[in-house]
């Protein structure tokens, strides 16, 4: 995910009304600037987010895992102190630089490589960095969060359910004005949480895990139970459980399905014209990046060169 704009920035903004204590809040390469993370550290949730890996993160304190924990400093403060730096050079100072330290967060990197191995042979290695609130190594190892770091993709097919299959597709909601627009909504988002909550029950009644519960299933079997419920709720839920485990979704093997678009136009394939499945199987591995050695502090006011030769305008 690229750069993010001023709408989706806003949009981001508005969701953090959303966060409680105790949540862990994950987000994709491009969510993160500073005054973004300090507003959702501030609704007390734990936050676990993806950077560039150009992004300078010096390693304060080495931890066993392979994580480190370093300190971002305030881009405006840096900015300042750069700002007085470059005077104090240009009034000819006999004072040096300021290098004291700056306000900023200390956060825990987590950087890792992740290999994926395909059916037919194919391989590929890519870079990831994190930035977490999770400062204690021992609750949560390095490989843990790494491998949570997937689950982000888990809110694309929430919105998938919420909007095609709940919702019903091109459908609008009915109400005229902004307050009957957003009572409907809500709506929508209760009933959506209570068939998850159903789901959840269900699941941990069998000791299956919740995916193996098809969303779609259990919308339908809500809806059949629906008469019953109203004079015999209990009997309504032990009957929905019952059909949810017998419509479980098979166990599916890690898989990968790179972009293609209908018409064949590079760099993306067709679905048309490849003769080979697009979608294969796929084996992931996660190799945690060891930092042992805590970094130099950056002064921000390098010096120059002794002999450096005279270069033209």
């Amino acid at each position: 995910m690229g750069a993010l704009g001023t709408g989706e920035r806003k949009l981001a903004t508005g969701l953090l009304g959303c966060l409680r204590p105790g949540m862990l809040l994950i987000a994709d390469r491009g969510f993160y600037s500073y005054r973004l993370w300090r507003q959702a550290t501030g609704t007390g949730a734990d936050l676990l987010w993806r950077v560039k890996a150009s992004m300078h993160l010096p390693v304060v304190h080495a931890l066993p895992d392979g994580s480190w924990i370093t300190r971002i400093p305030d881009p405006a403060a840096v900015t300042a102190r750069l700002h007085r730096n470059g005077k104090r050079r240009r009034r000819g100072s006999k004072l040096g630089p300021e290098t004291g330290p700056l306000p900023g967060i200390t956060a825990r990197v987590i950087e890792f490589r992740l290999a994926i191995a395909t059916d037919d042979g194919g391989t590929r290695t890519e870079r990831y960095r994190l930035i977490t609130t999770v400062l204690d190594w021992r609750a949560a190892p390095a490989p843990d969060l790494a491998a949570g770091y997937a689950w982000r993709w888990a809110i694309e097919t929430g919105f998938r359910e919420f909007k095609t299959y709940l919702r019903g597709p091109r459908r609008i909601l009915r109400g005229r004005t902004p307050e009957l627009a957003r009572q409907q909504l809500w709506a929508y988002l209760v009933i959506y949480q209570a068939i998850r909550a159903i789901i959840c029950l269900a699941a941990a009644s069998a000791g299956i895990d919740p995916d193996r519960i098809s969303f779609t299933a259990a919308l339908h079997a809500v809806r059949r139970t629906l008469t019953t419920a109203r004079t015999s709720p209990d009997a309504a839920l032990a009957e929905t459980h019952a059909d949810l485990l017998t419509e479980l979704v098979p166990q599916r093997h890690g898989r990968i399905y790179p972009r293609a678009v209908n018409q064949a136009t590079p760099p993306y394939p067709s679905r048309r014209t490849t003769k080979a499945p697009i979608s294969q199987h796929a084996n992931y591995t996660v190799t945690i990046t060891n930092h042992t050695s805590p970094s130099q502090n950056n002064t921000s006011q390098p010096k120059h060169p002794a002999n450096q030769q005279n270069q033209p305008p």
